[in-house]
């Protein structure tokens, strides 16, 4: 009888298989995610970093990483979210996530607009 209980316990404890697929795929794509970043810093010459990004991105998504960096620059630059959001014809939401980052204590991305632009401008 006590034999019985066992497998029954064991079951319990054993890890769905779906679930199991989901947490290697997580691992899996942080390591994904690292390794990106580690092939981005390291590339250095310019026209190398162009072609990587055609090669990994496709246009739209290209297009997606400008736009939100013009956002990031407009908003840096103090325009307001309403007239960011008029001149490229976008929703207020997407707008909203950059100007929480700019305005976070310890910003890098503020650090790296400061840097390239000059910390000179009203926020």
């Amino acid at each position: 009888m006590g034999n019985t209980s066992l497998p029954g316990r064991l079951n319990k404890t054993r890890m769905n298989p779906t679930a199991s697929c989901r947490i290697k795929r997580a691992i899996s794509m942080k390591t994904a995610t690292r390794e990106l970043i580690d092939l981005f810093a390291q590339t250095e010459d310019r026209k190398q970093m162009e072609v990587l990004f055609r090669e990994i991105f496709t246009p739209s998504e290209i297009d997606t990483l400008t736009l939100r960096w013009q956002l990031l620059k407009d908003l840096y630059e103090g325009k307001t979210q309403r007239k960011i959001a008029a001149e490229h014809k976008i929703s207020l939401c997407k707008i909203t996530r950059g100007s929480k980052l700019l305005k976070a204590k310890g910003s890098y991305l503020k650090k790296v607009l400061d840097d390239l632009y000059g910390n000179g401008n009203n926020n």
